[in-house]
């Protein structure tokens, strides 16, 4: 009897190998369903480019005409590399096509809010990496009635409530809170500190909200300003310095002081001893005319850095005798029960320089302790040398101190000793001693230009272990940014008057030029490499304008494939006019991220040794509203570089504004807490393929932040500056012009706008409105100024300015200036002007001398039609999919936002109140995103839910429905990858690859692969429609992808050239592509080889169990004992060998039976092979055939199968006389 085993399904790993149906396999590889019954050997791979290091860490995407290398970044340090497109001409990819990876991070709340707001944040880890303690200052019940001149609560309320200092213990393990809000220290405003007239300072408060918290001998330390009064009136205050402890193993969590004491006492610290007849001061520079308040307040500086030695920290700070001031820097034994700062190591006599009027400045005092155990540190000193120099500053001018202190040999060093040369474009030049020079004004005597005076400076210290030059172990850089001065709370800005608001007028009647002429203001610099400057000039190296924004934070990398790791900036657009007003009507005002490149192999202006860093914007924190007062000093970075994977990264503390209450008529932003853990940093941890979707010709990819690709580059999505304005009534020049209507009142707007290369006009936010009263005589007297800062020198009326504009964050930007006629209200352009030239500076001003008919033939202003404003996304997108003309973000804070619709022509824009929210989204977040038949499907961690309706137009009106729930207990992965094909919905979940069918049903469709799976996350999807093949690419070592053909519901897996696993695989030209050990390959219908290798077809079948006599069960051979022979039936394609191994009777182990036959048929031959068994008598058979070259001049298109046959032999049983009988030519087919 012969039994036909045919070959019509796919792999199958889930059902028991003992019982799974004969007709099953077990392995599949490079085979493809093309015809039913038949297997066939797929096509072969072409190398498309030679082998090129920056494809080993990809992410291919196809768009159009275009296959581009996303290049993304998978070292430890994140390294920002560019995309390139592949050039079919040359076959590389070339092309610098802009970075689409943003920096990966996390984002949890860590206070419980408070009644007013919550501020002045820093966070530190524990050595082990465990533990973070975030430190901040909770204000609650601010009272109106005594906030007198409105200037009391410019930074942490009314004494009339109660300001309080807190901390929270966030175990980084679990990502979860330990301990929230837990208070040291007195209260400030009532209860332990009477709120008295002369308490009522914001001296007092001021002093309350500087904490630096430091892990050391096991324990966190915090150190704190605060009173020496307990439950008492005092008067005049009388700060203190004084040090906590929290022990974070310790139930319950509680502040205790050196000694160990746990009581309500003991919270209050224990008081650090001073010098005798030396204060901590109150305020600096009584004389000063700028600060954050009327008062001019802000108190005592000091920082806090590690030690060398476990149990000792060192600090600086600055004291005052009553007439003179010093900064110190002291050595800090933690393991006793007292401090005493009467010894520094050093000690700096400032004089009298910040009680000079003429020159009042101020800085933060910052430290760092470099890994070479020499203590870095920087504040506001004296600048005073021999001749020439005295005669070009005087001999009290000031500067930035930046100085090492070396504690080995006891000596303390100016670092940067040589004078930087003076670049005319507008570099800053150090001055003699290497010192950022500070000056009374912006003139440029000697050809020198110098800094403001005038101004904040916050600064801080970043290593990096790769140096610029060779032989150096260490790189220490400092950066250095000149702050506005802002007041959260002072009245809405009109954008009209004689000076912009934190512009003060001196005696005299002149304007102040601190925000005006200054071309340092609102920038960030950077002082590099101070550790290693030497005499010898050609060792010193350029101060670079790194950010036209001031920096809150940043931290750099200890390794890297570059020549010196990246380092990532925090920095935030700020807007001195108008600052209540930018409140209300800019919600997104948030910290962008920039990274400086350092690769001269990826970016054609990289890495030099005299500077050169190309300064990257990657991301931006997911910050809804961000209020740069809220946050005084630098954010310190807390950092594990340890040998616990999941826990290396960063993180810092900031302010995250939740909404907005009205005191005095005034818009207050409250606030609390987040820690922002860049965990990302230093791990590798395995995630999907970013996801993509295509709107109207745009690419879009949500790579930890949304990028937009026009066909020439990526660009981060949306333009997250908005642009201030301000017309001065009293220009310095007065220019006659006729087109103006005489009394006629103006009124002007200015909005950020660029062209991408489809010519798609993108507009940011625009600005805050200013008006204009022309003069009776009808001449054009008026001044309006951008913030922040011209790169040239002031000349004619409109002035605008790059401040807020990375060189490098946006092409061709350029400010849109609208304009209303006389009397009138809907704005038209009036002009264009360049953001930045070709030569990266911008032009300063141009004369508005339109007349109503020139000015009306302009464009709308857009919202001026009702349309709403245009924002980039609110969060940082970590999924993407297109759905109803308009796209959809998951973003990192858990919500789901929409843009609004697409318009041809015109960028896509966000609005803040376009969102989805899912039920339970902290324990059941959003995880994908997917589009089918005209409903948006949100797969959560536990289930599905869909989204109906049109939701709203793009002036708001309109909604979306509540999402329903689909009635489902599966849900996706985190970034799960979802491909549409005619039956439904592929995700996948923990559990596999599974169907949401049309009907809403689920389906265990990865059932068959699940163990071919194993613990391997799927990455990516693709679907080859031609063959109806889906692709699943893994992060499996192995050389294998796992096929899917869904119109034969059979599984399959192809094997690809070589042995290192699938970086990324693709689509492109209808072709499969993929990139694996630094290679293209592509799919190629005309070779059945990979390259020059030779393809194997193979396949394994289930264990063939041997059927019964007719109407018996088919369980054993007992009515068949006897296997005489096989035949594999099929078309031979090509000359090849064939092998078959035999196995029997369920027995893995043993070494099987090897058959081989050679063909030497060309092509479409008949293919029967017959082998005769060696163990006829047995219950069950298995099959293994594969597929081997002859001569490396065949094609490589071995063969095809269609079934394998057995003839089997019958012995008689119970049946007697031969009452069975079966006929010589019966055939049985097996299924």
């Amino acid at each position: 009897m012969k039994v036909s085993i045919p070959f019509m399904k796919g792999v199958q790993t889930k059902v028991e190998h003992q019982i799974l149906p004969s007709g099953d396999l077990t392995l599949l590889e490079n085979g493809e369903f093309n015809k039913i019954g038949s297997i066939e050997k797929r096509k072969g791979y072409s190398a498309l480019a030679v082998e090129d290091g920056n494809l080993k860490r990809t992410d291919l995407i196809s768009h159009g005409k275009d296959l581009i290398a996303r290049n993304v970044s998978s070292d430890p340090n994140n390294t920002p590399l560019s995309a390139e497109a592949y050039s079919l001409a040359n076959g590389r990819f070339t092309g610098k096509k802009g970075i689409s990876q943003g920096i990966g991070y996390t984002s949890m709340p860590v206070s419980a809010g408070s009644s007013y707001r919550q501020e002045n944040p820093q966070v530190a880890f524990s050595d082990d990496g465990k533990y973070a303690l975030v430190t901040f200052v909770s204000v609650e019940n601010k009272d109106t009635a005594t906030s007198g001149d409105g200037y009391g609560t410019s930074l942490l309320g009314s004494l009339t409530g109660t300001v309080t200092k807190k901390c929270t213990l966030v175990d980084r393990e679990t990502n979860t809170v330990i301990a929230s809000d837990v208070p040291l220290g007195r209260y400030y405003g009532q209860g332990d500190v009477s709120a008295t007239e002369a308490l009522s300072s914001p001296v007092y408060k001021y002093q309350g909200s500087r904490m630096k918290p430091i892990w050391r001998n096991g324990k966190f330390y915090i150190f704190g300003v605060d009173a020496k009064t307990t439950g008492v009136t005092a008067t005049p205050y009388e700060p203190t310095l004084n040090i906590y402890c929290l022990d974070p193993t310790r139930e319950p969590v509680q502040i205790s002081n050196l000694s160990g004491e746990y009581s309500q006492t003991a919270t209050y610290g224990t008081e650090a001893t001073l010098p005798s007849g030396w204060s901590i001061p109150n305020k600096i520079n009584a004389s000063w005319p700028y600060g954050p308040d009327a008062q001019k307040n802000y108190g005592f500086s000091f920082d806090v850095c590690s030690h060398a030695t476990d149990g000792y920290v060192w600090i600086l700070l600055t004291l005052y005798d009553g007439s003179v001031y010093k900064t110190e820097l002291h050595e800090v034994d933690l393991t006793g029960t007292s401090v005493a700062l009467t010894s520094p190591k050093v000690s700096h006599n400032l004089g009298q320089i910040l009680n000079n009027p003429n020159r009042p400045s101020y800085m933060e005092n910052t430290i760092h302790m470099g890994s070479d155990e020499n203590v870095y540190y920087a504040f506001l000193g004296l600048f005073s040398y021999p001749d020439p120099y005295d005669q070009l500053f005087g001999d009290d001018a000031n500067c930035v101190d930046t100085r090492k202190y070396i504690p080995s040999s006891n000596t303390d060093v100016i670092l940067d000793t040589n004078p930087i040369s003076y670049n005319p474009n507008g570099t800053l030049w150090t001055g003699p001693g290497g010192h950022p020079h500070v000056e009374g004004d912006a003139s440029t005597s000697g050809n020198y230009p110098k800094i403001s005076a005038k101004g904040f400076y916050r600064g801080f210290f970043i290593e990096n272990h790769k140096p610029k030059r060779a032989g150096l172990e260490i790189d220490v850089d400092f950066y250095l940014s000149q702050v506005p001065l802002h007041n959260s709370e002072q009245d809405v800005q009109t954008g009209t008057g004689s000076q912009p608001e934190g512009e003060v007028q001196t005696s005299s009647g002149n304007i102040d030029d601190l925000f005006r002429n200054s071309v340092y203001k609102n920038k960030t610099f950077a002082f590099e490499s101070l550790n290693n400057h030497t005499n010898d000039k050609q060792d010193s190296y350029p101060i670079e304008k790194l950010v036209y924004k001031p920096a809150l934070f940043a931290f750099g990398h200890v390794e890297g494939s570059s020549p010196r790791g990246p380092v990532t900036i925090g920095a935030y657009s700020y807007d001195i006019l108008g600052t209540s007003e930018r409140a209300s009507s800019n919600e997104l005002n948030t910290v962008e991220l920039f990274t400086s490149d350092m690769s001269e192999t990826i970016f054609s202006e990289g890495y030099a040794e005299k500077g050169g860093q190309n300064l990257l914007p990657r991301d931006h924190l997911s910050l809804l509203s961000f209020d740069p007062s809220q946050i005084r000093d630098a954010a310190k970075v807390a950092n594990y570089s340890g040998d616990t994977a999941n826990l290396i990264g960063r993180a810092v503390a900031l302010p995250v504004v939740t909404n907005f209450n009205t005191y005095d008529g005034k818009l207050i932003a409250n606030s609390i807490i987040h820690l922002l853990d860049f965990r990302s940093y230093g791990i590798e941890k395995p995630r999907p393929t970013a996801s993509s979707a295509v709107l109207n010709d745009i690419l879009y990819v949500a790579d930890d932040g949304l990028f937009s690709y026009d066909g020439s580059s990526f660009w981060p999505h949306g333009i997250i500056d908005k642009p201030s304005l301000f017309i001065d009534e009293d220009p310095p020049e007065t220019i006659t012009g006729t087109g103006l209507t005489s009394s006629g009142i103006y009124s002007y707007k200015c909005v950020y706008e660029w062209e991408d290369a489809k010519g798609n006009l993108h507009q940011g936010i625009p600005s805050g409105l200013a008006s204009y009263t022309a003069p009776a005589s009808g001449k054009t007297e008026v001044s309006v100024d951008f913030w922040a800062a011209t790169q040239g020198t002031i000349v004619d009326e409109l002035s605008y300015s790059n401040a807020d504009m990375s060189k490098y964050s946006k092409r061709n930007m350029k400010l849109a200036v609208y304009r209303t006629s006389a009397n009138g209200s809907l704005m038209t352009l009036n002009n264009l002007v360049p953001v930045i030239s070709s030569t990266g500076d911008a032009s300063s001003r141009y004369p508005d001398n339109k007349t109503d008919a020139e000015n009306d033939i302009g464009r709308l202003l857009y919202t001026d039609t009702g349309e709403l404003e245009n924002t980039p996304p609110p969060s940082p997108a970590v999924y993407v999919v297109a759905h109803k003309n308009r796209l959809f973000i998951i973003g990192k804070d858990g919500l789901i936002y929409f843009s609004k619709l697409s318009v041809a022509g015109f960028g896509l824009g966000f609005h803040p109140g376009f969102v989805v929210k899912t039920p339970n989204r902290i324990s059941d977040p959003p995880m994908a995103l997917a589009t089918m038949d005209g409903l948006l499907y949100i797969f959560t961690k536990n289930t599905i839910y869909y989204l109906g309706g049109e939701g709203p137009d793009n002036i708001g009106t309109g909604s979306f429905y509540e999402p329903k729930r689909v009635p489902s207990s599966v849900g996706a992965i985190e970034r799960s990858p979802v491909l549409s094909i005619e039956s439904g919905l592929l995700f996948v979940s923990p559990k596999g690859i599974y169907l949401l069918d049309r009907e809403q049903k689920i389906q265990y469709i990865g059932a068959a692969v699940e163990d071919l799976i194993g613990t391997n996350l799927i990455k990516d999807m693709i679907i080859d429609q031609e063959k109806e093949t889906v692709y699943f690419q893994t992060d499996s070592s192995s050389s294998q992808a796992l096929a899917y053909d869904y119109r034969m519901n059979q599984w399959s897996s192809i094997v690809i050239p070589g042995d290192e696993s699938i970086d990324t695989i693709t689509l492109w030209r209808d072709k499969i592509r993929f990139s694996s050990g630094g290679k293209l390959w592509s799919e190629d219908s005309t070779t059945s080889k990979d390259g020059d290798r030779y393809i194997p077809l193979k396949m394994k079948t289930a264990w063939i169990k041997l059927p019964g006599r007719a109407g018996t069960p088919e369980v054993s051979n007992q009515g068949y004992q006897r296997a005489y022979n096989f035949q594999v039936l099929g078309t031979s394609k090509d000359a090849h060998e064939l092998r078959v191994s035999v196995r029997y009777d369920y027995d893995n182990d043993s070494a099987p039976d090897v058959y081989s036959f050679k063909t030497t048929d060309t092509k479409e031959a008949k293919l029967q092979f017959k082998g005769h068994l060696k163990k006829q008598k047995c219950q069950a058979i298995q099959f293994e055939i594969e597929d081997f070259e002859i001569s490396e001049t065949q094609s490589g298109a071995g063969y095809s199968i269609t079934e394998i046959a057995l003839e089997l032999g019958y012995k008689a049983d119970q049946y007697k006389n031969g009452v069975m009988r079966i006929p010589a030519n019966l055939t049985s087919t097996l299924q």
